[in-house]
């Protein structure tokens, strides 16, 4: 999902950031491959994990994706 971007204190409500979904391709694998997403900014990534015996575990992990590199090659002709 898209991290927040509100920023309020003391147990203010924020908004529910938006949802990304496509991006794993089956997530009840035992292991995942996750596709980045395609528009640059602050995301967080959140797991859940549950062993079928009444546990469960979660964690989450902010990240963020870069804007593409502009190429900086020039061509023989230049």
């Amino acid at each position: 999902m898209e991290e927040s971007k509100e920023h309020k204190v003391g147990g203010d409500v924020e908004s529910k950031p938006r949802k990304l979904s496509g991006l794993i391709e089956d997530p009840k694998k035992s292991e995942i491959a996750l596709k980045p997403p395609t528009q640059p900014g602050a995301y967080r990534l959140f797991v859940y994990v549950f062993d079928g015996k009444g546990h469960a575990a979660h964690v989450n992990i902010p990240f963020y994706m870069d804007p593409p590199a502009k190429s900086s090659a020039k061509t023989a002709s230049q």
